[in-house]
């Protein structure tokens, strides 16, 4: 039988997670993997898995200069690659690596969250192009990019970690549901899953806070934190689990975890340990994707400051009668229990 192989372009922990679902449901196979990385400098079990996982992997910039595309070219030499998966075909790094693959690759997509492919006006982004002479060579090399109209329009298959029904996909293909949380068996740092259960625990997500805001500049984000700190209080404590990609050294007044694996498998755990697991954040991709846990309670933080399809991505959660909305605007700074399929 001849072996067919599967080439993955990730950008974060949660679409490694997503990526090594979708290729255990593959046999015969070969499975090929490029993780695009930011500044921030990854854990080193994302490195072990990669190679762990996989027959081959590269670690490379999320950058499309020359240098980065050559070497992401010659990883690429002597592979007969029968698709590729992708998420964040947004980005041109991305487009770019699928002009080096052959014409008739299958392109499958998956969606790493709420606001993702099957985003509303997510095929109208406008992609800008960045300066440097690198990145200038990269384009005269590699030519015009894919839309991403056209990437999405071409997919013939697409995984999704969102079970909500979205009557309007921008994929016109198959979707296939992957629950992240299935098989999750080991314990974080700090849990201990054998004792008996303890009162209740707060757990405050962390996003990237500067894309998060409607407008982005260095006051926002100042108000944002502020906001944020006002939510921790010696009554009130707070654990934080930081976002993969933010560069801030904030804490907000809380006492920061830091992880081996992504938020979901810790908050998966702590609904082992305690009776209640109250999670806070801005209406994050964790935060749904823990809704369905039994004894996990969420809070979205709601702000004029952030961007209105994070807001509107609140009407996600409306199904549950765990959902609360706490206004950070709001002169009083108690966390308030109001339903969010009441609000507007």
């Amino acid at each position: 039988m001849k072996i067919v192989e599967h080439f993955f372009i990730v950008c974060s922990p949660l679409q490694l997670r997503i990526v090594s679902q979708i290729k255990a449901r593959y046999a015969n196979a070969r499975f090929h993997i490029i993780y695009l990385k930011t500044r921030v400098e990854l854990k080193p079990y994302i490195y072990e898995e990669i190679n762990r996982n996989f027959d081959s992997g590269l670690v490379a910039s999320m950058d499309y200069g020359f240098l980065n595309m050559l070497k992401i070219r010659n990883s690429l030499k002597h592979k007969n690659i029968r698709y590729v998966y992708m998420a964040n075909i947004s980005h041109l790094s991305v487009q770019y690596i699928l002009k080096m693959l052959p014409k008739d690759v299958g392109i499958r997509t998956f969606d790493d969250g709420i606001l993702s492919i099957n985003s509303v006006g997510y095929l109208e982004r406008k992609i800008k192009l960045r300066k440097g002479l690198g990145r200038k060579l990269a384009r005269l090399w590699l030519g015009k990019s894919y839309s991403i109209r056209e990437i999405a329009e071409k997919s013939e298959l697409h995984y999704s970690i969102v079970k909500n029904e979205n009557k309007n996909m921008n994929v016109n293909c198959e979707v296939v549901y992957i629950d992240i949380l299935t098989d999750n068996t080991s314990a974080p740092n700090g849990v201990n899953t054998n004792l008996n259960r303890k009162g209740e625990i707060n757990v405050f997500v962390g996003s990237k806070f500067k894309d998060i805001l409607s407008h982005k500049n260095d006051n926002n984000l100042a108000a944002l934190i502020d906001k944020i700190k006002c939510i921790a209080t010696p009554a009130q404590s707070f654990v934080y689990l930081r976002h993969p990609r933010e560069k801030s050294s904030q804490l907000f007044g809380m006492k920061e975890i830091v992880l081996n694996s992504i938020s979901e498998d810790y908050i998966c755990q702590l609904s082992s340990a305690y009776e209640r697991v109250n999670v806070f954040g801005f209406a994050s991709t964790c935060q749904l994707n823990v809704m369905k846990l039994d004894n996990v309670h969420l809070t979205l933080l709601q702000t004029s400051l952030i961007r209105p399809d994070i807001r509107d991505s609140f009407a996600l959660f409306s199904a549950s009668d765990k959902v609360t909305i706490f206004d950070l605007d709001s002169t009083d700074t108690r966390i308030s229990q109001v339903p969010a399929f009441s609000l507007s």
